[in-house]
């Protein structure tokens, strides 16, 4: 399953705070709250909201017959924001085509008006320039954006955040790393089955070196061996093994998971790398990455399109559930 349209929603724990004077600042702010820079998108920035957080989706298709895809976009921006009590909306389109940006602006101000929620601003961002969504000002010349690193930006550095240059840089993060996966396809050995047995016994000494491991290992993300990288990836076969792993996880610890996870998914054979992109998705929508989130469960689905965990992933970036529900579950748990 590939949700469209694809919506990225960060949910920082402690989100750092900027304060946007200008149209310019708002604009800059986009990929420091996404993480990369958007590219034929609209970004929603909220205000007001119980539990803050922003979203991003693709532009509908120009050659949208009906608005299906354009109802689509409103309904995947609007209902959480309803959910989620915000009050006011920025909307940022970084958008080619004027005509496609003036509709689609248009559409989500007509929604949200209609909800009680006010749009701030509507922008067009394209080529370093921008210009109202809709109205007056959406046609012309409109307003180059300063030359030079933004303020923001040089913050977002300052504080360690990375932003990269585009969602296909973000994603090739995760790429496979031939060396580093050939040494882990010998630890496997020549033909590996699951290491998990049928026996309750059995899953239970599993899914316990699973959480030793994580233990070991997860916090300051320290690199697994060949060989503890072979067994976790031959244990999260086994359905008791997968869920130690995510119970494993909480929102105080999810950015060493992260990094950890990431680790392992770069150099996971592809047989095996659908559990462990499904656990790294977790682990960053937990730490409140939702990009990397949805970049992980595209890495996953790739391989296993209706992957239980990446589906039930996929529901909580949509809907924009706030990591800090994990805590009540986890603690029930």
């Amino acid at each position: 399953m590939t949700p469209a349209p694809r919506t990225s929603v960060p949910h920082p724990g402690r989100p750092a705070r900027y304060t946007a004077r200008s149209p310019e600042d708002l604009v800059a702010l986009v990929p420091v709250v996404l993480g990369f820079e958007p590219s034929e998108s609209v970004t929603m920035l909220t205000f007001g909201a119980t539990r803050q957080f922003h979203a991003r989706v693709d532009l509908p298709p120009v050659d949208d017959r009906g608005g299906h895809a354009l109802a689509e976009v409103v309904d995947s921006l609007l209902e959480p924001s309803l959910r989620h009590g915000v009050r006011r909306v920025v909307l940022v389109l970084h958008a080619r085509r004027r005509r496609q940006a003036r509709r689609t602006a248009e559409a989500l101000e007509r929604a949200f008006t209609a909800a009680g929620i006010e749009v701030v601003e509507a922008l067009r961002v394209d080529g370093g320039v921008w210009w109202p969504a809709a109205g007056p000002g959406a046609t012309g010349d409109g307003t180059p954006l300063p030359d030079g690193p933004h303020p923001f930006a040089v913050r977002s550095v300052v504080e360690g955040r990375v932003t990269h240059g585009s969602r296909e840089d973000l994603a090739a993060t995760l790429a496979r790393d031939e060396e580093a996966t050939g040494a882990v396809e010998r630890a496997l050995g020549p033909a590996p089955g699951s290491a998990c047995g049928s026996a309750n016994g059995a899953t239970a000494r599993t899914a316990a070196a699973v959480t030793d491991l994580l233990d070991r290992r997860v916090p300051g993300s320290a690199a697994a061996s060949d060989a503890e990288v072979a067994g976790l990836l031959l244990a999260l076969e086994d359905v008791d093994a997968r869920d130690a792993a995510w119970m494993h996880m909480r929102r105080d610890t999810a950015p060493d998971h992260v990094g950890f996870w990431t680790d392992v998914v770069r150099r996971a054979p592809e047989p095996h790398v659908a559990d462990a992109a499904a656990m790294l998705g977790f682990a960053a929508w937990l730490a409140g990455h939702g990009a990397l989130a949805w970049c992980a469960l595209d890495r996953c689905l790739e391989v296993e399109p209706d992957h239980p965990m990446a589906v039930q992933v996929s529901f909580l970036l949509e809907h924009a559930v706030p990591p800090h529900d994990w805590d009540r579950v986890s603690r029930a748990g």
